[in-house]
């Protein structure tokens, strides 16, 4: 394993060099999963930190903690996959619940509400900030900004969502844009 650690090191000034170009700083990945299946691009500074039937969650820590440590976490990125049912029969419907339970939270502010296109279907975005927690405990006292998607594919409710501090909101902007443009949906 670190042969192949120094390998890759020492061939990157080469393609710099050669091509005069940056390395990537992104990877694909690709989730197939029963009846779904999608792909996508994310920041190689993500890690992915839990995969569940319907969910895949990644972060990004400050520094070097590798544990779960939710005073290093400043990114978390997740897609989430529902089962339409009779209380939300759509995503919009459960949009609507969100953003009620949301406007409840220390410092919410809705910025946005919006019609975007994923991988060619329409979906809704928001933007908004608040105070976010754990079962109704806030676990910190910094405001996190949110980007979410909320979109019906095949049937399913679809939820993408990423989360940050303020500092972090310009970089995250790019990071969620390139996730969302590399985004598709595989049949």
């Amino acid at each position: 394993m670190k042969r192949k650690y120094i390998i890759i090191i020492m061939s990157v000034p080469i393609l710099l060099f050669t091509f005069g170009c940056t390395p990537n700083e992104y990877q694909k990945i690709t989730v197939t999963k029963e009846d779904i299946s999608f792909s996508f691009e994310y920041p190689a500074t993500y890690q992915n930190h839990d995969e569940t039937k319907f969910s895949i969650t990644f972060l990004r820590w400050d520094g070097e903690t590798l544990a779960w440590d939710y005073s290093n976490i400043n990114t978390a990125f997740s897609i989430s996959v529902f089962d339409q049912t009779e209380e939300f029969p759509n995503a919009a419907s459960y949009l609507d619940v969100c953003l009620t339970n949301y406007s409840e939270a220390p410092d919410y502010e809705l910025f946005e509400r919006s019609k975007i296109l994923l991988s060619g279907f329409e979906g809704e975005f928001i933007l908004y900030k608040a105070r976010a927690g754990l079962s109704g405990e806030y676990i910190n006292p910094k405001t996190s900004y949110f980007r979410e998607i909320y979109l019906d594919y095949g049937d399913k409710r679809w939820v993408i969502s990423i989360d940050c501090y303020q500092e972090m909101v310009e970089q995250v902007t790019e990071e969620f844009d390139h996730i969302i443009k590399s985004f598709k949906f595989i049949d």
